[in-house]
């Protein structure tokens, strides 16, 4: 394995990293903190992106690496875009539902960030969860085929 292999899983390997942070711990984008911290580690991501685009240091096509290293941007893009629309929709934060999540109940919250006892679950809180999680996957998938057939 030489230097540009090690250097493609590294790169790679930490925007699957972020990715996979950001979309874990999506129950908590909404503390202003947290979301700044996955916003940073995207663009950070974002900008090696860029930088091995244009350098074309990997040898993959034209594309896809920017496209792989923003995985987490677009996931954070949906989520803010969608969060606002749901605020002023509801003028409530939205809440990311579970499989144990039901219509009435009381949301269970993240890791650092709670709802308050008041909050109760809407079916427009599925609405949301569906949504910011197809979007970005969508959008991935149909980039990804429009960078494969651009390199035709």
């Amino acid at each position: 394995m030489n230097g540009i292999e090690i250097l493609k899983y590294c790169v790679f390997g930490y925007s699957f990293l972020v990715g996979l942070i950001t979309f874990t711990i999506s129950d908590d984008l909404r503390n202003p903190k947290i979301f700044k911290k996955c916003l940073i580690a995207s663009i950070v991501s974002f900008s090696i992106g860029v930088l091995l685009e244009l350098t074309n240091i990997l040898n993959i096509d034209k594309g896809m690496t920017i496209l792989l290293m923003s995985i987490s941007s677009i996931y954070l893009g949906y989520f803010y875009l969608l969060k606002k629309l749901f605020r002023t929709w509801k003028g409530t934060d939205p809440y990311i539902t579970s499989v144990s999540s039901t219509i009435g109940g009381t949301p269970i919250g993240g890791l650092w960030t709670k709802y308050p006892r008041t909050r109760k679950i809407m079916w427009t809180d599925f609405l949301f969860s569906f949504a910011q999680l197809l979007l970005p996957i969508f959008t991935i998938i149909g980039l990804m085929i429009l960078i494969i057939e651009m390199n035709k």
